[in-house]
């Protein structure tokens, strides 16, 4: 059986492609990448062209790629995060120290937590294997900790995290959750323990039309 794939470039023969609508290109445009790649199955917001796809591969129609992208991810890794309690810390500022102090108690008394946030993705007690990442994000891998681009990871990356945890005999993870992340619904199907607002100030409004738009995002 086939993964779950956003970036045509990791697609392998039976792969399930997904075309999420990015915010500098869509991947609606790299469906005849993945296809000539092998995949099975294509799942996009736009319905089947009536040429270019073959009749072998199947072709699934969402309102919400994004949303169906995230839903996947949890059920190709078991949906780890029902196994979990996760502490969930979104906020304009203090995500970071609040995570941070909040992985030092868990770790303190004993509740073995993952970690993941803007500077760093911790997996105890022992070391997360190199891999390949499911979304070609730039990740370095150096004992327990991987180093990777984004605040909160793709939800294929998210998931991936979640299920080494477990692995790993975590008990407990404590991540930040960015407004983007919460925009594109990163996050979507993860089951969170505890959820903690910090505040809103006036940022990221290059990515958020309003402070309105903001608020609602982080609400």
């Amino acid at each position: 059986m086939g993964k779950v794939r956003c970036d045509s470039r990791l697609v392998r023969p039976g792969d399930t492609f997904v075309a999420v609508p990015g915010v500098k290109a869509d991947g609606i445009n790299f469906v005849p990448a993945a296809i000539a790649a092998g995949a099975g199955e294509i799942v996009a917001e736009v319905v089947r062209p009536e040429s270019g796809v073959p009749d072998s591969i199947l072709w699934r129609t969402v309102p919400n790629a994004r949303v169906e992208l995230a839903s996947l991810a949890c059920n190709e890794f078991g949906n780890p995060s029902h196994k979990l309690d996760i502490f969930g810390i979104t906020g304009t500022n203090g995500k970071t120290s609040t995570t941070m102090l909040l992985r030092d108690i868990l770790e303190y008394n004993a509740f073995k937590p993952g970690f993941i946030s803007t500077n760093s993705i911790e997996i105890k007690p022992r070391a997360l294997k190199k891999f390949n990442p499911t979304e070609a994000v730039d990740a370095k891998v150096e004992e327990n900790t991987v180093t990777s681009g984004n605040t909160t990871p793709g939800p294929l990356n998210l998931q991936y995290y979640f299920s080494e945890m477990l692995r790993n005999s975590c008990k407990t993870a404590v991540m930040e959750v960015s407004s983007h992340a919460l925009d594109q619904n990163r996050t979507w199907g993860t089951r969170f323990a505890v959820k903690a607002f910090t505040n809103l100030t006036q940022d990221h409004l290059d990515y958020h039309c309003s402070m309105a738009e903001y608020y609602q995002v982080k609400k």
